[in-house]
Formats: C-alpha cells, sequence, structure tokens
C-alpha cells in the first residue's frame, strides 16, 4: 500500500499499474472503481495511485463525490 502525500519526483517514478492508468484516462473519465476492476487492483491502492497523480495534476477530479477522475497532463 502506498501512503505518501509527496508529489512525486517526476514520470520516471511511475510504474506499470500508473502507466495503466494513464493509458485509460485518456479514453476518458473513469471512477476510482472502474479503473481498479478493469485493472484487476485494489480500491485502495488505486485510489493512492490517483493521489499521487492529482498532486502532480496530471489528474483531477472531475466529479469528487463519485471519484470520477479526468486526464489533465500526460506525463510520459
Amino acid at each position: 500500500m502506498v501512503i505518501e502525500s509527496e508529489p512525486m519526483e517526476g514520470p520516471d517514478e511511475l510504474n506499470s499499474t500508473d502507466h495503466e492508468i494513464l493509458d485509460l484516462l485518456s479514453e476518458g473519465r473513469q471512477t476510482t472503481g472502474s479503473l481498479a476492476d478493469e485493472l484487476g487492483k485494489t480500491t485502495n491502492y488505486t485510489r493512492d495511485r490517483l493521489k499521487l497523480m492529482r498532486l502532480n495534476g496530471w489528474v483531477e477530479y472531475h466529479h469528487q463525490p463519485t471519484a470520477l477522475h479526468e486526464l489533465v497532463e500526460d506525463p510520459r
């Protein structure tokens, strides 16, 4: 489990799950749950990775109550 509250140093810190998340978000908005299901990862792990991406400004909530995320900038 990732428990970080600092932004990533840069795109070189992206792991394979991050790349998969960015690929899916490049196709359109997704909820945390839908991303977790699509990736076969836990919701908590997916939420942690999205939080790091939000801290970097790469991803943002489009609708926070439903955890709908949208890609702002692909750092790759």
